[in-house]
């Protein structure tokens, strides 16, 4: 065996041998196996039609919220006859949950909008990202990809080996091409940013103290507004003369903004809500699993053996190319 062959030979082992233990040293089978996941829940979610329906709920609430402290409660503290201290203190007495909302709802609007503005503001790069390896594959399919790959340099670099062939060198040197110009042509350094920004956005979210903050909020939220219907409501309507019908319509006529909330929130928002917040704590494990996958250094996994490997099968094609000429010499 020349030497060319043997160096090309012993390159394309190493290579191999390093392309089967990446994917087990990185613990790419799982985490890619939980981005992959978070990607299919958060699929729809990050949708045209998922976000569009995020603004207009998002609209109909801060709409609702700003007529709620701006009009709602202090027409009724005035309808009722209580100064603002009084009314605070009837609806602290009578209906506890409502009052812990409305301590508790505007620092949640202060985290609300700008959390908002965040995950609208990664659409595109959720496109993006959703769109590693290759656009409708999925992301498991990576790992598996380099394993099979340095069994397939395994078994070129023994045939090299060999002696037999010089297809085998030719393969290394298609292989290492591949590897090297790939991620480029398919816009992996794009695509691995785009992971990375979506990473970053949603780390805040998957936290433990604002995942457990966003749950007990929704909670809670969702129990005020119960008792704001079934107890609140009615009660001052008693003080006003009205009957439960009569408060109903007087409400969804003078307040239109907050009532459109509050029936909202019965019908679609409170599910929604309830179902996305306790994702950041179903998922919280995956999350984590999955951001520590270096996203921005996946592509040079792949171009730097792909770079040696084309260096090396192309100084074996042509050493072997120069061996005839250099025989010839010799025997002159």
């Amino acid at each position: 065996m020349s030497q060319a062959r043997r160096i090309v030979s012993w390159i394309t082992l190493v290579a191999a041998a390093y392309l089967i233990v990446v994917p087990f040293a990185l613990s790419l089978f799982s985490r890619t196996a939980d981005a992959e996941k978070l990607s299919d829940y958060y699929r729809p979610v990050m949708s045209e039609r998922g976000l569009d329906n995020f603004r207009h709920n998002l609209a109909i609430v801060n709409t609702g919220g700003t007529e709620l402290y701006g009009k709602f409660l202090p027409t009724l503290q005035q309808q009722l006859g209580l100064e603002e201290a009084q009314f605070d203190a009837f609806v602290a007495d009578g209906f506890p949950h409502v009052a812990n909302f409305l301590k508790r709802a505007p620092e949640v609007v202060k985290y609300l909008n700008p959390a908002t503005k965040k995950v609208l503001a990664q659409q595109d790069n959720f496109h993006d990202a959703d769109q590693f390896p290759l656009a409708n594959l999925d992301v498991r399919v990576g790992p598996w990809a380099l394993f099979l790959l340095g069994l397939v340099l395994l078994a070129l670099g023994l045939w090299i080996r060999s002696g037999i062939s010089v297809l085998p060198i030719v393969a290394v040197a298609v292989i290492g091409f591949g590897l090297l110009v790939g991620p480029a042509v398919l816009g992996w350094f794009h695509q691995t940013d785009a992971a990375e920004e979506v990473a970053q956005a949603a780390r805040g979210p998957f936290s433990t103290a604002v995942s457990n903050a966003t749950v007990d909020d929704t909670y809670k939220f969702d129990a005020a507004f119960k008792e704001m219907r079934l107890s609140m409501f009615p009660a001052i309507g008693r003080q006003l003369g009205k009957s439960p019908t009569e408060m109903d319509a007087y409400l969804h006529t003078t307040f239109p903004a907050t009532m459109r909330f509050l029936d909202t929130w019965d019908e679609s928002i409170y599910e929604g809500a309830h179902d996305l917040s306790l994702s950041q704590i179903r998922f919280k494990d995956e999350f984590h699993n999955a951001d520590s996958t270096p996203y921005q250094a996946l592509p040079w996994i792949f171009m730097l053996p792909g770079a040696v490997l084309l260096g090396a099968g192309a100084y074996a094609l042509v050493a072997r190319r120069r061996a005839p000429d250099r025989a010839s010499r010799a025997a002159r």
